[in-house]
């Protein structure tokens, strides 16, 4: 426990210390004149887009759910999906959000372990398709001459095929036999989830729909980055957000610092100018984006509440 402090007390540390590093590269006087002139129906548009976010990633994630027999409504995926993110403003990690949406979803004894299952699925599927996002846009920056060299278009080809073929591994040949045969109550139930997850090799049509919506529902956050963009009147195309947009989301995943906080800042400090973009504007529209986030996850809290209530 006191390593786990620890680890995320330097997690703090780290995303913090970025931001404030960050300010002092950027021009003060720009920055609040652009928020003077901002326009509020672009900026809750952005707002709205994130409520839209949870609701289709609530929808795809019943995809999983009934495919495994289990009796989930679409509307109770996506209330739960509505609480895990407004409960993820104070939990330390995604994980944590992910722990929510495990004992929050109302299903009978027994199945939890297949809701399990459908959660390690939905991470696998969906990371390979914002990955599958950032090869297209890497190809895209080559061909339009903003990033020179191949390289880093063969490299996101040779992660994505090397998680698809790890993903393909994991659930044809995982010990089934010995999974079946584990003894003890928490062995016993890591198993069924082990066994749950290998289920899913029979639902390889539910899984392809599941990550063909999955690559769509990736562009959402450039949707998103584009509304705030046009709500603080910041110069480059929609092409431009397009490119940029999901690199940035992807390396910001990595567990560096906490939800990504001053990682995801400094890569649209550092990218963005390559695009046109001055530092100024490009830690503007990350921090705007953080708090149409946060505002759009509050919005949980109705949920929350609501079930809390009853």
């Amino acid at each position: 426990m006191a390593r786990l402090n620890k680890s995320l007390l330097i997690r703090w540390i780290v995303g913090i210390g970025l931001i404030v590093y960050l300010f002092t590269l950027i021009n003060f006087h720009e920055f609040s004149e652009i928020l003077s002139k901002a326009s509020l129906p672009f900026f809750f548009l952005a707002v709205l887009l994130v409520l839209v976010d949870r609701v289709w990633m609530g929808s795809k994630w019943n995809i999983l759910l009934k495919v495994q027999g289990l009796n989930v409504s679409m509307f109770e995926c996506v209330r739960v999906y509505f609480i895990s993110s407004f409960l993820g403003l104070v939990l330390p990690t995604s994980v944590g959000g992910d722990l929510v949406r495990l004992f929050s979803l109302s299903v009978e004894k027994g199945e939890r372990e297949k809701v399990a299952a459908s959660l390690v699925v939905e991470k696998l599927l969906s990371m390979m398709a914002l990955l599958l996002l950032v090869i297209f846009c890497v190809l895209l920056l080559v061909m339009t001459s903003a990033m020179t060299g191949w390289r880093y278009f063969l490299m996101a080809l040779g992660v994505f095929l090397g998680m698809g073929l790890i993903f393909v591994i994991s659930l044809l040949f995982l010990p089934v036999e010995r999974l079946r045969k584990a003894e003890g109550k928490w062995l016993k139930k890591i198993a069924r989830v082990f066994l749950a997850y290998h289920e899913f090799r029979r639902y390889h049509r539910a899984m392809f729909v599941f990550f063909i919506v999955s690559v769509f529902e990736q562009c959402m956050p450039f949707l998103f980055n584009y509304s705030l963009a046009k709500a603080f009147h910041l110069p480059g195309s929609a092409l431009t957000y397009f490119m940029i947009v999901p690199m940035i989301y992807m390396i910001a995943r990595l567990p560096i610092s906490v939800d990504g906080m001053g990682i995801a800042e400094a890569l649209f400090v550092f990218l963005f100018p390559l695009m046109g973009l001055d530092k100024t504007h490009s830690l503007l529209l990350a921090l705007a984006g953080r708090l149409a986030t946060t505002l759009g996850h509050l919005i949980g809290g109705i949920f929350y509440f609501w079930k809390k209530k009853s």
